[in-house]
């Protein structure tokens, strides 16, 4: 009896979760990193106090830490990585304080590097959203 109630329930519970339609399924369980979400992003670097490059339309966490470590290596090609932390910046007055996602990095040239990036809710209406 305990078997056919267990059964039961899976059967059910299967049934249930594949009528949910695409269109009802969370945003970011589409996003998917692509090259051509990749395009979309764009990157904005910020001078002190708070020196950062802002990402803007990454359309999902996974497509923005993509995009953290495409930066990192288009302008620091062969670079190794040292650490990397999430930090929020003390004395941070623009509203609500970030996390910052900080990289300490060696770069091709043996120069120690700290990169931080930021990601930005703004996406230019023209750059569009992340199927």
């Amino acid at each position: 009896m305990v078997e056919r109630v267990a059964f039961a329930t899976l059967a059910l519970l299967a049934t249930c979760c594949a009528m949910v339609p695409p269109s009802a399924q969370p945003e970011l369980a589409r996003c998917k990193v692509t090259p051509e979400a990749l395009a979309r992003v764009i990157y904005q670097e910020r001078p002190a106090p708070y020196a950062r490059i802002e990402i803007g339309c990454a359309g999902c966490d996974d497509v923005y830490v993509a995009a953290e470590y495409s930066w990192l290596r288009k302008h620091y090609p062969r670079y190794t990585l040292q650490e990397h932390t999430t930090q929020v910046p003390v004395g941070w007055q623009d509203g609500p304080a970030p996390d910052l996602s900080c990289f300490r990095i060696l770069t091709a040239e043996s120069q120690s590097k700290k990169v931080c990036f930021l990601k930005s809710e703004s996406c230019p209406e023209n750059r569009g959203s992340n199927p």
